[in-house]
């Protein structure tokens, strides 16, 4: 039991880089200092593997931090843009999101909700764009390579904001859609079932085709 013990026990390693990135709002090119600290521990074959708390410091301040069992992500996750603000949170279990989740430009979160077993589920907030296509948050990668080093930056600007407020089941969109302003003004609806657009505006769909069709005055 001792000698299991010793052959599982945890060891933290080291190792530091320096990495230009660009400010996410003045394009300058900064040069930091980076250190990422790892917790390992062997795995039934002998395989060092993650578990335990991952750390990446920029500057002495920890701008990434991710938590593994076995090898796998599980429990929070966190990210830090370039003005030390709190971007990305969210759950993981056994290597897939699960559970709450939240991600923004530092001053507002703009997607609020939460993941199942890796996929979108229940009610979902997002601040965005009036005109919108994109409703998939944003992820780690946008911050975090495969290194462990930071990610190319991305400048996040939202000028007329709306409320989308939608529902997914199993990844999908799944029920209303809703679009309003952030005064509370109701801008669009629509209905979704199983990630296929059903109805909008309360009409049936094939309705507002019709409808389109009809106002263009053209034969073709």
């Amino acid at each position: 039991g001792v000698a299991l013990t010793i052959f599982r026990w945890p060891w933290v390693e080291k190792d530091f880089a320096y990495h230009s990135v660009d400010d996410e709002f003045s394009a300058v090119q900064i040069t930091q200092e980076f250190e990422r600290r790892i917790t390992y521990r062997r795995d039934w074959r002998g395989r060092p593997v993650k578990h335990g708390l991952e750390q990446s410091l920029r500057n002495g301040k920890v701008w990434h931090e991710a938590n593994y069992y076995d090898g796998q992500l599980s429990g929070k996750r966190r990210v830090w843009n370039l003005q030390n603000q709190l971007a990305i949170e969210a759950t993981y279990l056994g290597g897939k999101l699960h559970g709450p989740f939240r991600s923004g430009h530092g001053k507002q979160w703009t997607y609020v909700g939460q993941y199942a077993h890796g996929l979108m589920s229940g009610e979902w907030r997002i601040f965005d764009h009036r005109n919108a296509h994109e409703l998939i948050p944003a992820d780690f990668d946008w911050y975090v390579d495969d290194n462990g080093q930071p990610a190319d930056s991305h400048i996040f600007s939202s000028p007329e904001l709306s409320l989308i407020i939608g529902n997914w089941r199993r990844g999908k969109l799944h029920g209303k859609l809703t679009w309003q302003t952030l005064d509370g003004e109701l801008l669009n609806t629509a209905e979704y079932a199983d990630g296929e657009i059903v109805a909008w505006n309360g009409q049936p769909l094939v309705l507002q085709f019709w409808d389109w069709l009809r106002a263009q005055q053209n034969p073709r």
